[in-house]
């Protein structure tokens, strides 16, 4: 009976940890500043310089929305040049493991 039991503890932790999402990290040029920032995936979230966006790298597809939550850009993961530069406040990005 106890090897069951632990079976099945191994089982539903196994579940937790895939179905626990991991976050994105980001990385973008702000009116001429870099900075860093980890991101949840699926969850719009305020960009912690917002501004004219000209670089942004991602470990995963990203949407970048201006101040009125509307989306002026979409970044595939990897590095990019954004030219021209786009306002943007907030961004959302899917989970990494599903590029």
């Amino acid at each position: 009976m106890q090897f069951s039991k632990s079976i099945v503890a191994t089982a539903l932790a196994l579940f937790a940890s895939s179905a626990v999402a991991s976050t994105v990290d980001i990385a973008y040029t702000s009116n001429g500043a870099y900075y860093n920032q980890q991101v949840e995936p699926y969850q719009r979230t305020p960009l912690t310089q917002p501004g004219s966006i000209s670089t942004f790298q991602n470990t995963a597809n990203c949407y970048l929305f201006n101040y009125y939550g509307q989306e002026v850009y979409y970044v595939a993961a990897g590095a990019t040049n954004i030219d021209p530069p786009v306002n943007a406040a907030s961004v959302e990005c899917q989970d990494p493991s599903s590029n």
